[in-house]
């Protein structure tokens, strides 16, 4: 760094050139991050307003939340769709059959546990995501350039607090 600073600071060429690779280790780095902040608003969504397309798109985004960057098969997708007790599947409840009736997939019950599972997941990765979050403003700072021109947005904050989704309707 020696040639390019003055009285102690970065030139604002090379300034901006760390930046830019810092900025890009960071973003890539959080990007399986991204995917699930994502999915979990998928989710919360879905369960709001029970549907055969919501059951399909909670299903599909519960699986983006276990693994971001894989692509979700049909294997996968049948064995989160059937994730609930026997008895719970081939009961014979008026809400399952009403359900049944309209294409949906999951029971109330499902859902909610979906969503709560998905919760949790996300409450553990929200932490490892800060700390990230946390080691890369530290390093611009201690690098003399600015850490909110690293972590451009506060992602780990971008998400409102844990339950703030949809708390009326669970």
């Amino acid at each position: 760094l020696g040639n390019n600073q003055s009285n102690g600071k970065l030139d604002p060429e090379t300034s901006f050139k760390y930046e830019n690779t810092l900025r890009d280790e960071y973003t890539k780095a959080s990007k399986d991050f991204d995917t699930q902040t994502g999915a979990l608003g998928r989710i919360e969504e879905s369960v709001k307003k029970p549907s055969a397309a919501g059951d399909l798109a909670l299903i599909f985004n519960y699986m983006k939340m276990l693994d971001p960057g894989s692509v979700v098969r049909e294997a996968e997708f049948a064995t989160a769709a059937n994730a609930a007790p026997l008895l719970t599947r081939v009961g014979l409840d008026a809400e399952k059959l009403k359900g049944v009736w309209e294409g949906q997939r999951l029971t109330p019950e499902q859902r909610a546990d979906f969503l709560n599972r998905s919760d949790q997941l996300y409450q553990e990765q929200d932490q490892t995501f800060q700390a990230l979050a946390d080691e890369y403003t530290g390093m611009a700072e201690r690098s003399g350039l600015s850490g909110e021109d690293i972590v451009l947005t506060p992602r780990a904050n971008a998400r409102k607090k844990p339950g703030a989704f949809g708390d009326a309707d669970r």
